[in-house]
């Protein structure tokens, strides 16, 4: 959870200004870092599965 929650509080804090297209970019970071942390988990968690059958 913290992978998560801390690159997250990062984001608002690199760009000096606070506009709404600082903001858009943002949201759209988090969104795509949250399908990737997504899918390495799932990716990791199919391969110990497979390891140990």
């Amino acid at each position: 959870m913290t992978f998560f929650i801390v690159p997250m509080f990062l984001l608002f804090v690199y760009l000096p200004n606070y506009n709404f297209i600082t903001i858009f970019i943002n949201i759209v970071i988090i969104i795509f870092f949250s399908i990737g942390l997504i899918l390495t988990t799932h990716i990791i968690i199919d391969k110990i599965k497979s390891n140990s059958k």
